[in-house]
């Protein structure tokens, strides 16, 4: 049994080792596009994104289970409401009755079933685990309203936390621009990547094996003659032609965001601008480090959820007298606790690789030779960047 195990662990990092290599060259190749990129540009982008903001409504887990005796007592805690900003907010008569609203009511639609059945942790038991909430977010389109293929991917969602409104639209507005900027410097490279390495692709990523389940379902219904309906038909061909590893590096930049909004959901001592933290978090390379000791698959639903663990992060003093920050001793224990049991249950299933779940954290978190920094790393240069050129007005 221990020695099933151990290959087991072994096959696991190999497969970890491959998705890593196969999306280095990306990350390195898309952050030296966006480090020479235009500052108009990123202007121009960001005059055209449709910018939504929305509670959160029965974030609620629905399992039951008591928290860990090891973890003692939780208070709740919850970030403050913020307003709805009426004028940007108020629809015209025009738009109530227009095509326009229509997509946009069915967007949000599909935004929050994708919530509530794909983007949320009730596997984790995690509702007495990770007790804060947030009140409201924002939330944009990275393609058009029409196209609703991958909300993971394709629909940026930022918390409102305690820095504020400014901060998560700033937030909002670097994340979606990195994601629409993904097909005008990585399309090409991503195609012949995914060419080359489908095999792999098709069966450890959810992107892939649901790109690979729409062909096979396109195949079989016309093998059969099958008559498909035409709204069935065209989600199934936009699934069958996307480049799922397009996909999946644009729900690793989602994943970014939604760890950084984690690491930012409640203010910190002596850091009154949420500027000054975030470049803190940045130099300190929390990002990387929280990537590596949550559950692959955590990130994201979390946040999505509307939830966050408030004391995720503790000041700390350097030799030098300079406070600065770094991920809590409390939440590292909860997360060894959650990690520990996603590797029962979803990793190492009678003890053999499940495909699709990685037991060591984002394969991005960890270095390659060749490359002088991580892919998260990476990301994150390309996210420093764009957000200090991205700029607000709320006058």
């Amino acid at each position: 049994m221990h020695a099933c195990t151990n290959s087991n662990k072994i096959k696991n990092q190999h497969v970890s080792l491959q998705l890593r290599d196969i999306f280095m060259s990306l990350c390195w190749t898309f952050s030296n596009e966006i480090l020479s990129i235009n500052p108009n540009l990123i202007e121009a982008i960001k005059s055209k994104i449709l910018v939504r903001q929305e509670r959160y409504e029965g974030s609620r887990f629905e399992s039951h289970h008591g928290v860990s005796p090891e973890l003692g007592g939780i208070k709740s805690s919850s970030c403050p409401y913020q307003s709805l900003k009426s004028e940007d907010q108020v629809l015209t008569d025009y738009q109530k009755y227009s095509n326009e609203f229509d997509s946009e009511r069915e967007y949000f639609h599909s935004l929050k079933e994708h919530t509530r059945t794909t983007a949320n942790l009730n596997q984790y038991n995690l509702e007495n685990l990770i007790w804060g909430k947030y009140n409201t977010y924002l939330w944009s389109p990275v393609k058009d309203l029409s196209q609703i293929v991958n909300h993971a991917a394709d629909t940026t969602v930022v918390p409102i936390g305690e820095y504020g409104y400014e901060c998560a639209l700033k937030m909002l507005y670097t994340t979606t621009i990195l994601a629409k900027l993904c097909d005008n410097f990585i399309h090409t490279a991503a195609t012949i990547a995914e060419s080359k390495n489908w095999e792999i692709i098709s069966c450890e990523t959810a992107t892939g094996r649901h790109k690979k389940y729409a062909q096979d379902k396109l195949k079989s219904r016309a093998s059969i003659n099958y008559i498909v309906s035409p709204k069935e038909y065209n989600f199934l061909l936009e699934k069958a032609q996307t480049i799922s590893i397009l996909e999946t590096f644009k729900e690793g930049i989602q994943s970014l965001q939604s760890a950084i909004s984690s690491l930012m959901a409640k203010k910190i001592e002596n850091y009154f601008y949420y500027d000054h933290l975030l470049e803190e978090i940045f130099n300190a390379e929390l990002p990387i480090e929280f990537s590596r000791i949550v559950p692959f698959g955590y990130t994201l639903p979390v946040v999505r959820s509307g939830r966050f663990f408030p004391e995720i992060l503790e000041v700390c003093r350097s030799k030098y007298l300079y406070p600065d920050v770094r991920i809590s001793s409390k939440f590292k224990k909860i997360a060894r606790l959650i990690k520990e049991e996603y590797l029962v249950k979803k990793v190492n299933i009678n003890s053999q690789h499940n495909p699709g779940y990685l037991g060591n954290g984002c394969p991005l978190s960890y270095h390659k030779g060749g490359f002088l920094d991580t892919g998260i790393g990476y990301i994150m240069k390309a996210y420093r960047y764009i957000f200090k050129l991205v700029k607000i007005d709320l006058n």
